[in-house]
């Protein structure tokens, strides 16, 4: 099973319909023909028709005409009888129209009486069916047994056989569709037990038992159907194994070490900077600062002097264009987290913890470019954020006055602007000398109005970084 609900019962509280139906069943009348008049054998013959109109000719075509006194013709329905007319001088033959209660479908022990008053047929309720127990809790593959009974309601036991339907539903699952659990019998009278047989799945089933004769409402009962314990977790109840801890909803054993935070669905602008790796590939975020655009913008300034450098660079320095320029203060964030996130998962030391955190940590690595501590160096994963410097708490990018830069760019750059031959120097020094270079080559005509990230201290320098001033 991928997926297992651990230490889960799902306590549900018996559903039982409070909407009682009446004390009396109420059904519509029935129409019956009777014989009120006529001659020798016609009389104490009934039959049922719908119509009156139809009960008249049935009763002429098939009775009178057989009789030994058949009539000479059928006059019709005048609204109350049936008439015909006999071969003994015109005597007229009346057959009255009766009404009576159908015979009950369900538990016919129990029948009807008419009321005039009214035009119905009523029966008295006078049964009340419970369930028990009100819940279970199974394993998957089990089989559990409740009761049904039926009594009067002063808690007796039926005289006659009262009907019971029952049925189950699925319901609630631990994912996927409904799990299908098996009930029987379907149909029970009075007192019977009705076995429940779950599926594999785990979920919740429900169990209604209705009865025709009974004032209650139909009755439920809920089984819940648990699963065994989840991957890295055993015991009753469930414990996680060493190294594990269970999650929020307490369905699988995970790191200690909680996930990543997902960026916000509703942010539009954090999704297509994070679907981008940094670039807005939706145009869902707001425009860099007015001094960063057009043809006398800052980003075109160092486009313009990239290209001028390549004039007489040999190799030439790479560049089509920046790999970063704004981002929203939640992509920022979702940068630090994913820094942040590496440390904490490098840090564990209990072996059990670090076997439990590798998909984790494989995921960090994935997103930030590397499996370090520290900056990625020079080869990012591909597809990754490629962070190679700790992402700021707050960053010139959410202002639109930033952009970032290949770092094969800045390689190319420091390799033209370093003197020949180059001399040996310490990396303090180098540094120093490489921030020389770079600000005298982004002052010189045409200048550009730009810092560059080299220049930081806290926490160290971002090589890739250039902003306003």
């Amino acid at each position: 099973m991928t997926q297992w609900l651990a230490k889960l019962l799902i306590v549900l509280s018996i559903a039982v319909s409070c909407e009682a139906l009446a004390a009396v069943e109420s059904v519509p009348p029935e129409q019956k023909w009777a014989v009120s008049s006529g001659v020798g054998a016609l009389l104490n013959i009934s039959f049922y028709q719908p119509s009156k109109p139809e009960a008249c000719l049935f009763f002429f075509n098939n009775f009178v005409i057989n009789s030994p006194y058949p009539p000479h013709s059928y006059i019709g329905d005048d609204g109350t009888n049936c008439n015909w007319t006999n071969k003994f001088g015109g005597q007229i033959s009346n057959y009255l129209l009766a009404t009576a209660c159908p015979v009950p479908k369900v538990n016919p022990d129990v029948p009807y009486t008419y009321l005039p008053a009214t035009n119905t047929c009523e029966r008295e309720l006078i049964y009340k069916l419970k369930l028990t127990p009100d819940s279970a809790t199974i394993e998957p593959g089990q089989s559990y047994e409740f009761t049904a009974t039926v009594t009067t309601l002063d808690d007796k036991q039926p005289s006659i056989s009262v009907s019971v339907s029952v049925k189950v539903e699925a319901g609630a699952s631990n994912g996927g569709a409904p799990p299908q659990g098996e009930v029987s019998p379907a149909i029970g009278s009075n007192t019977f037990p009705i076995k429940f047989t779950s599926t594999q799945g785990s979920g919740i089933h429900t169990i209604t038992a209705t009865c025709g004769l009974c004032e209650n409402g139909p009755q439920t009962v809920k089984v819940i159907v648990k699963a065994g314990c989840p991957e890295h977790a055993s015991g009753s109840p469930c414990a996680c194994d060493e190294g594990y801890k269970f999650n929020k909803d307490k369905t699988q054993c995970v790191c200690p070490i909680d996930p990543l935070p997902d960026l916000p669905a509703d942010d539009l602008c954090a999704q297509s900077l994070n679907k981008g790796l940094g670039v807005d590939v939706d145009d869902k975020c707001p425009k860099l600062d007015d001094r960063m655009l057009g043809a006398n913008g800052q980003l075109q300034c160092f486009a313009n002097k990239i290209t001028a450098a390549n004039a007489m660079a040999r190799p030439q320095i790479p560049y089509s264009g920046p790999t970063a320029k704004y981002r929203n203060a939640a992509y920022q964030a979702h940068l630090l987290n994913i820094w942040k996130k590496m440390i904490e998962l490098i840090k564990l030391e209990d072996p059990a913890e670090i076997t439990a955190c590798a998909p984790l940590r494989n995921k960090v690595a994935a997103e930030k470019g590397c499996d370090t501590d520290d900056g990625c160096p020079a080869a990012c994963t591909a597809g990754s954020h490629c962070i190679r410097n700790k992402p700021a708490t707050y960053s010139n990018h959410t202002q639109g006055t930033a952009f970032d830069v290949p770092q094969n760019t800045i390689n190319g750059l420091i390799n033209e602007l370093t003197p020949l031959p180059p001399a040996p120097m310490s990396p303090l020094k180098k540094l120093q000398a490489q921030r020389f270079w770079i600000a005298s080559w982004l002052a010189k005509p045409t200048a550009c109005n730009l810092e560059w990230g080299g220049n930081f201290n806290d926490p160290k320098p971002d090589f890739v970084h250039f902003q306003l001033p």
